[in-house]
């Protein structure tokens, strides 16, 4: 028999994500994240990305 879940998948509005990357105080990963969030990419492409891949 299998498990029905009721619950939609979790995730962050626009406001929350602005709040969370206030507090970052690392550049870095800054981007990453608004990368990620962005775009939807999962961790291993956003970090496989290079500079070249944005112009």
């Amino acid at each position: 028999m299998a498990l029905v879940q009721d619950e939609l998948p979790k995730y962050l509005l626009a406001p929350e994500v602005s709040a969370l990357l206030h507090y970052v105080p690392d550049l870095h990963r800054k981007m990453l994240l608004a990368t990620l969030w962005n775009t939807g990419a999962r961790i291993n492409e956003a970090l496989a990305l290079t500079r070249s891949d944005f112009r």
